[in-house]
């Protein structure tokens, strides 16, 4: 298929996704009586070899265009001026906004690649990494994603849509959640279990070295070690791994009865240090903004927890009152 008909497939389906929903974002984050489209991309491309989704041109914009390698499919900053864009510099603080997604949650783009294209040359497909100083830049393209020969439209729009809840926390900044009072709703809704199959991605096995020094590689063995323990204590059908809830990915969420567990995986040197790393998240995940969403939320490492460790967790437990306990996990 063309541009044009992967275009025109999308916007048949994506309506069966929750990017279906972005024209509604967008007229809510922006204050528009209604968009120019309800559809995800133009019906015709912008261009033969590139086009991006309507009203993205001063937004971290849903990208297809055609590489060397196939179609590329994802998200990307144009840093180019145009009649729409005349200053870039407005696109600043969005890039801003994906670096601290970028660095805080490393894990939502482990099956990802990026690329920037500077004066028509491009640089080499890496792993996505931190927007640096030196690449924001007139004129550059800044891409992260995906390029495949001849992808599935499924595959495409899977892809997009797990981009996003990215896309929406770049462009609604903290605006979403403090003036849209369907945003607040939205927040302390009551948390649905959904349960998804989950196993290793065979991107994330990687080699024996892999395995021993990538903190990703080995956060998703980890998480897939638990996955298996939980299920032999609950049931498949009670355990679920990565569910969304608002901007948020859980890492591994069991249902039991009436109640929910969450548990955060951490890769620190130290049971401390992955307390450290994983508690804010807990409190965000159970307990933001007012009310308890999970009946215990578990920290889960593969160090085990010394004296002093196990003091804290029994404070936090008694004095506190809070429902946290840590779990060693050894791969």
């Amino acid at each position: 298929m063309d541009l044009k008909q992967i275009s025109q497939a999308i916007n048949e389906q994506f309506k069966d996704y929750d990017i279906g929903n972005i024209q509604k974002f967008r007229v809510k984050i922006k204050g528009l009586s209604k968009p120019k489209s309800w559809k995800l991309f133009p019906p015709e491309p912008l261009n033969e070899n590139w086009t991006f989704h309507i009203g993205g041109r001063t937004e971290l914009q849903f990208n297809l265009g055609n590489e060397e390698e196939g179609l590329r499919y994802g998200f990307a900053f144009s840093l180019e001026p145009s009649i729409n864009l005349p200053d870039p510099s407005i696109l600043y603080p969005k890039i801003r906004r994906l670096n601290y997604i970028i660095q805080t949650k490393p894990y939502l783009f482990q099956n990802l690649n990026m690329w920037i294209w500077q004066n028509d040359k491009r640089t080499e497909i890496t792993s996505v990494e931190l927007i640096k100083e030196k690449d924001i830049v007139t004129n550059n393209f800044i891409f992260i994603g995906k390029v495949k020969q001849n992808p599935s439209i499924t595959e495409i729009l899977e892809t997009l849509d797990s981009l996003y809840p990215i896309y929406k926390e770049v462009e609604s900044g903290n605006t979403l959640e403090a003036s849209s009072k369907e945003s607040d709703e939205n927040i302390i809704k009551k948390f649905e279990f959904q349960k998804k199959e989950y196993k290793l991605p065979k991107q994330r096995t990687g080699s024996v070295i892999a395995k021993e020094i990538n903190i990703q590689v080995r956060h998703s063995f980890i998480q897939q070690k638990l996955y298996e323990k939980l299920i032999e204590q609950y049931g498949n059908e009670n355990v679920t791994c990565e569910q969304y809830y608002g901007l948020n990915r859980i890492d591994v969420v069991v249902k039991d009865k009436q109640d929910f567990y969450f548990y955060e995986v951490k890769t620190g040197n130290t049971a401390r240090d992955c307390i450290r790393d994983a508690f804010g998240q807990l409190m965000d995940y159970c307990y933001f903004p007012n009310i308890q969403k999970a009946k215990k939320i578990f920290i889960v490492g593969e160090s085990k927890p010394d004296v002093q460790t196990n003091q804290y967790i029994e404070f936090l437990q008694q004095k506190l009152k809070l429902p946290i306990d840590y779990i060693t996990v050894e791969i």
